[in-house]
């Protein structure tokens, strides 16, 4: 493989990787996102209770 095929293909894999990390990130902070709705209700309901 000559070098500018080398070079397209390491960019290639640097971009997919990257795409790959920001769409794990966002599921993260959906993720947190949700766990922390779900303790606030929680505990609001856990309050009206006492």
């Amino acid at each position: 493989m000559n070098f500018l095929g080398y070079l397209s293909f390491l960019l290639a894999v640097i971009f997919t990787i990257s795409f790959i990390i920001c769409l794990a990130a966002q599921q993260m902070i959906n993720y947190h996102s949700i766990i922390e709705k779900a303790r606030k209700f929680a505990n609001n309901k856990h309050s009206l209770e006492n």
